[in-house]
């Protein structure tokens, strides 16, 4: 089974795949990638390629968002996107070499260097040597550097070096060589030597010991294994990226797992190996491999499988997944459009069983909507040719049963040629089979057939007073438990029944063209649009969880609504969703509180109060004006707050950094001085003004996700000027010296 699903950033978005060093997020939530030639900043839409001067050595992102870069000759701050990394100045230089740039504890910025460490001076711009107790040691390796908190790695010689910079503590441990190397703590060291060898380096201990990589893996011949990154995910547990894929190590078992990630519901690709691992503020995991970016949150996610051939010609099961029922292993049976299947939950093995699996069995209709277990058989109801019985422990299949009589022979003919919608497992133990042209009863045990109504049905349900329901394209039928009709409901909606919940004592929500809720009291009905959002869409499945949210599958994405609150929140492919079809009555709760759900691509599996509200925040960012064509001055800090009256056609381009399906996001602005009022932008990251008149103006920017909780930019305000006939005193002197023409000309009164 998948541990994390991941998105994939690739050349299909600009950002190369060869040989990424290092990532790093600013906090306006750019994503900023390291190459030995370069860096690009990407923002979910957009790559800017920047060229560095020299082998690159790393990147950092301090607390005031200034980004820095080192070289192995120089280091680099960026200025702008004009004039992008600048050198700042450095003390010996000329022989020298240049590590990494880190934070000292207080947002100090410190270097290492072969020669030693070095402080910024921000009022200068240069840094200057820094005693940190080690001027002793000489030829300070640049090429490998590590820390945690206060305390920082280095090798020196011969020895592997822990220094904490806050009391100065220096300890070594003997070293041979070095191929790279992580901290976890302040106390151990994660280090692998060019012989492919990786040991645990033990300050606090004074010990190192070697690390068996047969326990970790255990089906690789060779014994080989090297780390590149570690990246902490909570108090015990660490991901290390490795030449043989991604790890989990917890550090309370002294236990290492590799990690089995998942992209579109299959495994990821062109995963043999990992290098750089970073783990944003937001809880979310960026990771290079040879396909590009992997990245994943380390929240609860949206789960999602799909069937893959793993060997040419392989049959295996269809993505196309209809219903689920459990058995007493908790593992799960499925059907789709072509066959059903066995699902064991625990090892992920999926064993298929197609619609004929040879000359002895029966040839079930491959296409099956109705599924239900009882603990003996699998009840199956495909869209044709009638009911099967499935018996796992003998691998046979039998019909069920009917009276001898002209009825049963009736029933059996018309059942045997029905379109099996649904089966619900009623609280007694019997089944109701809801089908095109008419409802069916199928006793337990005896697996005895009765046709209880006989006009067609989508679904049928029973609430906690045991009533039934039945959902068709015609309306809402209800009958008492013993299948007597009750009554039926008035017209809802379209009348085009789709599916319900109960929510409360005869308090229902009702799923057809839009939401509704349905009360009824001794046969009075009140019925009420819940909300506009879902008018037109089909709504295929209702359920509530121990929250009191609703899920809401359509044919048009799954929702989730907080009642009380009146808000919906919309998942997507960001989230791992199938697809946007959900089939009727497609959801599924599992015994352990897992919500299964089948799709036309493929199935999502959750626990859905791991599921949080989304409280994402946007940082708008205003990356570009343009005055009448020429954006170099405002991409070089040289732009003027006051512009010419002929200076008066702006373009404005801004974003708000955002990964999870960048499309999500709508853009509103306001120009006040000329309208202000927000002006909805939609999707688009720039806005035109022409011909703006003289005047103060303040321009602004807001995104949002969801249309309701708005983030708004730094303003922008600017002056444009009057033409110079325009100003007071040149029209004073012109009405002044028209006046002075004119009155020689005017005649005298008598």
């Amino acid at each position: 089974m998948p541990d994390y699903h991941v998105q994939v950033l690739n050349e299909s978005v600009g950002i190369r795949n060869y040989l990424i060093l290092s990532i790093v997020k600013d906090k306006k939530d750019f994503l900023w990638i390291l190459y030995h030639d370069g860096v690009q900043r990407f923002d979910g839409k957009r790559i800017k390629n920047f060229v560095i001067d020299g082998q690159t050595v790393s990147i950092l992102c301090d607390k005031q968002n200034g980004v820095w870069v080192t070289t192995r000759k120089q280091v680099l701050k960026f200025t702008n996107d004009y004039r992008g990394f600048q050198p700042v100045k450095l003390i010996d230089t000329a022989s020298n070499s240049i590590g990494s740039v880190f934070l000292y504890p207080g947002n100090k910025i410190y270097l290492q260097t072969q020669n030693g460490f070095y402080k910024y001076d921000p009022a200068k711009n240069i840094f200057l040597p820094a005693d940190l107790g080690v001027s002793s040691l000489k030829k300070i390796s640049f090429r490998q550097f590590s820390s945690f908190k206060e305390t920082i790695f280095f090798k020196a010689a011969d020895s592997l070096y822990s220094l904490n910079l806050v009391n100065n503590k220096l300890k070594s441990l003997p070293l041979n060589n070095i191929f790279s190397m992580q901290a976890i703590n302040e106390n151990k060291v994660l280090l692998s030597d060019w012989n492919y060898i990786t040991y645990w380096y033990d300050f606090n201990n004074n010990k190192i010991s070697r690390i068996d990589s047969k326990q970790i893996f255990p089906f690789q011949k060779d014994s080989f294994f090297t780390i590149g990154r570690v990246a902490q995910i909570d108090a015990n547990r660490y991901l290390i990226s490795s030449q043989k894929g991604l790890l989990e190590y917890n550090i309370e078992k002294d236990s290492f797992k590799l990690l089995h990630l998942f992209y579109q519901g299959r495994p990821l690709q062109l995963m043999q190996s990992s290098n750089v691992i970073y783990k944003d503020d937001q809880q979310n995991v960026w990771m290079s491999y040879e396909g590009g970016i992997a990245y994943f949150s380390l929240k609860q996610q949206i789960g999602l499988v799909r069937s893959a051939a793993t060997e040419p010609n392989q049959v295996t099961w269809n993505n196309d997944v209809r219903n689920f029922a459990e058995d007493e292993k908790r593992n799960l049976w499925f059907v789709t459009v072509n066959g059903f299947n066995y699902w064991n939950t625990t090892t992920g093995e999926i064993k298929i069983f197609p619609s004929r699996k040879n000359n002895t069995t029966p040839m079930i209709y491959p296409s099956i909507r109705g599924l239900a277990y009882d603990g003996k058989k699998v009840i199956l109801g495909p869209t044709n040719f009638g009911l099967w019985l499935y018996d796992p422990q003998i691998d046979t299949y039998k019909r069920p049963v009917y009276t001898d009589d002209s009825a049963g022979i009736k029933i059996k003919s018309k059942l045997e040629g029905d379109f099996i919608n649904h089966i619900l497992t009623l609280k007694n133990g019997d089944h109701i089979i809801a089908a095109r042209d008419a409802v069916y009863t199928l006793s337990k045990s005896t697996y005895f057939i009765n046709e209880i109504y006989s006009g067609g049905a989508h679904f049928c349900y029973q609430d906690s007073r045991q009533k039934i329901w039945i959902g068709t394209g015609n309306g809402l039928h209800c009958l008492d438990s013993s299948y007597h009709h009750l009554f039926n409901v008035p017209a809802i909606g379209n009348n085009y029944m789709r599916s319900m919940y109960e929510y409360g004592p005869d308090e229902f929500f009702i799923g057809c063209d839009g939401l509704y809720s349905l009360s009824v009291d001794q046969n009075a009905f009140s019925v009420k649009k819940i909300n506009p959002f879902f008018d037109h869409l089909n709504l295929n499945f209702l359920f509530k969880d121990k929250l009191n949210r609703l899920w809401i599958g359509s044919d048009f994405g799954l929702f989730l609504y907080w009642p009380e609150q009146n808000k919906i929140q919309s998942f997507d492919y960001a989230d791992n969703l199938q697809g946007v079809g959900f089939y009727s009555q497609g959801a599924f709760i599992s015994s352990n509180g897992m919500v299964y759900i089948g799709g036309t691509n493929g199935i999502n599996y959750f626990r859905p109060e791991d599921i949080g509200k989304r409280n994402e925040i946007l940082h708008v960012s205003i990356v570009n004006m343009i005055v009448n064509a020429d954006d170099s001055s405002f991409l070089n800090h040289s732009l003027p707050s006051q512009f010419k009256y002929f200076q008066n056609s702006l373009k404005m381009e801004f974003v708000a950094p955002y990964y999870n399906n960048p499309s999500r996001i709508r853009y509103r602005y306001k120009l006040a001085g000329f309208d202000d009022s927000w002006k909805e932008n939609g999707t688009n990251t720039n806005v035109f003004f022409t011909s703006l008149p003289s005047g103060k103006y303040e321009f602004k920017v807001a995104a949002s996700l969801n249309g309701t909780d708005w983030f708004v930019s730094d303003a922008i305000y600017f002056i444009i000027t009057p033409p110079f006939w325009k100003n007071g005193l040149v029209l004073y002197f012109m009405r002044f010296t028209n006046l002075s023409f004119v009155l020689p000309f005017l005649p005298v009164p008598y």
